[in-house]
């Protein structure tokens, strides 16, 4: 079977704000607290966040909250990880304030240097500074002066490399509260959807990228032009290996995304009717189209019309040893698969 990347895995589970997957990976006794994104080569803590950037989207912030914590708790995590651009996890904490609780835990890291300095020699304090984010400056400041008081009382008596800059005389200006108009939480999703793909996907403008992001913006007629083009690859995927009819089953079950489902059936059908599209594709967890769509009764629609192909296999066993049936039990859909067993039973019989 295809081993898919943790990272991958984790990003994808998170994005949809699945926490139960997102704990059973990362209690898993083979985790890998230090395993990276293809992107950049991006610790995996550094990484989440910046998928993330601001934590307003997200419904469930005490469950993301415990994820993160979880990682930076694990026995093995370095907290000293960087990037490509030589910036560590702190560094990208910040450049987003949001995540500015992350620090504390990072702090109780034994092994945790405040002191790195990226490719362009800054560090993050300096970055924390550009990026005006004057709470992690004072938590780094508090860092370091109780850090060389600990020295000083061992009898240590290095010179701290780089004194803190002082911050005097901030004031705090309480902004006016605004009114702010529904969100649509449809766009809250394309803005998580960027990092999921790469510059030439969304370079293409008939790739899985763009189908995604105009279904979520509810332009279905521009979806159709996407699939009916005769450069649209149908089995094309993104950066966490799902292929284009599952990618776009796991977005529109997402319980923030609203869309026009007999909209969604002529895409579907479009794909499917597309002479190269492959039903039996396997996606990240070695599912494949027909195992995704069991998983939703929302889309049983979609499971039937995959059902009917005739290439369409059901014995295919997943990452977590599921088969097809197994699946239908565990999304209490078991009722559409006996169904379609016995019509195919009885379809046989005719022959």
């Amino acid at each position: 079977m295809r081993e898919q990347p943790i990272v991958s895995k984790i990003m994808r589970a998170i994005i949809v704000e699945d926490y139960a997957s997102a704990i059973n990976i990362i209690t898993d006794k083979d985790f890998d607290p230090n395993d990276r994104a293809k992107a950049w080569n991006t610790p995996m803590i550094s990484a989440m966040i910046n998928v993330l950037s601001n934590l307003n989207d997200i419904q469930d912030k005490t469950s993301l909250k415990n994820i993160f914590k979880e990682i930076i708790n694990h026995k093995d995590f370095d907290p000293n990880a960087v990037d490509i651009e030589g910036e560590t996890i702190l560094m990208h904490v910040a450049r987003h304030p949001d995540f500015n609780w992350l620090a504390p835990f990072l702090f109780l890291k034994d092994n945790l240097d405040v002191d790195i300095k990226n490719v362009l020699g800054h560090d993050a304090i300096d970055i924390a500074e550009k990026n005006n984010n004057t709470v992690l400056m004072d938590l780094v400041i508090s860092y370091r002066a109780i850090r060389e008081k600990k020295k000083l009382e061992s009898g240590n008596t290095t010179v701290l490399r780089g004194m803190p800059k002082k911050r005097v005389g901030i004031k705090t200006i309480t902004k006016p509260v605004v009114q702010q108009p529904p969100k649509d939480n449809n766009e809250a999703i394309i803005k998580k959807i960027e990092f999921a793909f790469e510059d030439k996907q969304k370079n293409n403008p008939v790739s899985l990228y763009w189908l995604i992001k105009q279904f979520l913006k509810r332009n279905y007629s521009e979806c159709l032009k996407i699939v009916n083009d005769v450069h649209f690859d149908p089995n094309e995927r993104d950066r966490w290996e799902e292929p284009v009819i599952t990618s776009l089953m796991y977005y529109s079950q997402d319980n923030m995304v609203s869309y026009d489902e007999e909209e969604f059936k002529k895409i579907a059908q479009a794909i499917l009717n597309n002479r190269r599209f492959d039903y039996n594709a396997l996606d990240a967890d070695c599912n494949t189209p027909i195992m995704v769509s069991m998983g939703f009764v929302r889309l049983n629609w979609l499971t039937e019309l995959l059902f009917a192909a005739s290439c369409t296999r059901i014995d295919v066993i997943n990452d977590s040893g599921e088969n097809l049936r197994e699946i239908a039990r565990l999304s209490k859909n078991e009722a559409l698969y006996n169904r379609l067993i016995q019509k195919s039973y009885a379809l046989a019989e005719q022959v």
